[in-house]
């Protein structure tokens, strides 16, 4: 997704290869701060955005912002005086500017927070986009190699196939325990 070229549904980027998420789905952006959006852009800097003499921010609130940032929606606006997505973040969503001043004064303020870690980032893409980003847990390789051997993800998985296998990735697990209070193992988000 990228505020600049996604719309409000989903899309095949010029050169055919790419599918284009729509910023409507993500969790906490709208269809009205979606049009504000829309109708304002491109933005080619943050303070484009932000500063923005048409933009409603009631419509185009602070959720919106923490949400499209948080996605990475907005990883094209930041530039060389951002040492990560986390100071990005900080600087615009947090304490939300009302002034060019005070923005700069919050980039200054949080310069040292670096990015988010690579845990925080699977979990927003995954909570508020929608996406599991395979690439970040499991390499390309064992994608192609479990394809070859025609083991499917869950997603595509067949109960009628004649191979009873297919792959997924456990996200987070739990410990519970039996009426016997005998402790077993259990999964959820997979």
């Amino acid at each position: 997704m990228d505020i600049n070229k996604s719309s409000d549904h989903w899309e095949i980027d010029q050169n055919g290869k790419t599918l284009i998420q729509p910023l409507t789905s993500i969790k906490g952006l709208g269809e009205i701060a979606y049009k504000e959006i829309s109708l304002n852009r491109p933005f080619q800097t943050i303070e484009e955005l932000l500063f923005h003499p048409n933009i409603k921010y009631n419509k185009l609130n602070k959720k919106a912002l923490d949400v499209m940032c948080r996605t990475g929606v907005l990883n094209n606006l930041m530039d060389e005086r951002f040492s990560g997505r986390k100071h990005f973040w900080l600087s615009f969503c947090l304490d939300r500017p009302k002034t060019l001043k005070k923005f700069q004064e919050n980039i200054e303020l949080y310069k040292n927070e670096g990015d988010f870690s690579e845990d925080d980032i699977i979990e927003f893409e995954t909570s508020l986009a929608g996406n599991y980003p395979l690439d970040k847990v499991i390499k390309e390789s064992t994608i192609e190699e479990l394809a070859f051997k025609n083991i499917p993800p869950i997603s595509e998985f067949e109960q009628n196939r004649e191979l009873l296998f297919c792959w997924f990735i456990v996200r987070q697990m739990e410990i519970k325990k039996t009426k016997h209070r005998k402790r077993i193992f259990g999964y959820r988000n997979c």
